[in-house]
């Protein structure tokens, strides 16, 4: 289908794992790669860029979606992924970009749909509290763990961390639309799984 998918991912000194090509599946017909630019070197400063591809597996037609560069050099691979909204997503060590493929460009994607209406933001300067939205509006500013947070209709559930002293304390932190307060309750280290309850 590719005869050159290009460099994978440029990696730091500091990248526990080697270089690898981002690549999805998009659906039946379709998968979506990143080509990487071998690295430029700026002013002692190593960058390169990501170009996005689609390619249509019956036809092997090969479509541009977008061109991402100023890439910095990554701890960990880049990677392409699908939202719960079904947008196209590209993972970096800049932050997340969404992928607009009718109009062939990439935009920063400051917050990641969780469900229902809620959204944390993902490329905060400050990479442990991050602010929660519920449709669009602001309702904290929490440090969460995005793999344990519950939603339902209104409502908001999650663990975050605080680190005192070296010592790492975990919050049960709630919010619902009906008091549009948050409640924070003190729970033991390590909670590994939160939830709701139909009543």
């Amino acid at each position: 289908l590719v005869s050159d998918c290009g460099y994978g991912c440029t990696m730091s000194f500091n990248a526990g794992s080697f270089s690898e090509v981002p690549i999805i599946w998009k659906d039946n017909n379709n998968i979506i790669y990143a080509e990487y630019s071998y690295p430029e070197i700026d002013s002692a400063n190593v960058y390169s860029k990501a170009s996005i591809f689609q390619v249509d597996i019956n036809t092997n037609q090969t479509t541009l979606l977008a061109i991402i560069d100023s890439l910095k050099p990554a701890v960990l691979n880049s990677n392409l992924f699908i939202d719960s909204l079904n947008n196209l997503i590209f993972r970096c060590e800049n932050g997340q970009f969404k992928i607009d493929p009718v109009k062939k460009i990439a935009f920063p994607y400051l917050f990641d749909n969780i469900d229902k209406d809620f959204s944390i933001e993902n490329n905060s300067q400050n990479s442990h509290v991050k602010t929660i939205r519920y449709k669009d509006n602001e309702i904290g500013r929490y440090d969460c763990i995005p793999y344990l947070v519950k939603t339902n209709n209104g409502f908001f559930a999650a663990i975050s961390e605080n680190n005192i002293k070296s010592n790492t304390i975990q919050n049960l932190i709630i919010w619902n639309n009906l008091t549009n307060n948050w409640k924070i309750i003190d729970i033991s280290n390590n909670a590994i799984i939160i939830g709701w309850i139909n009543n």
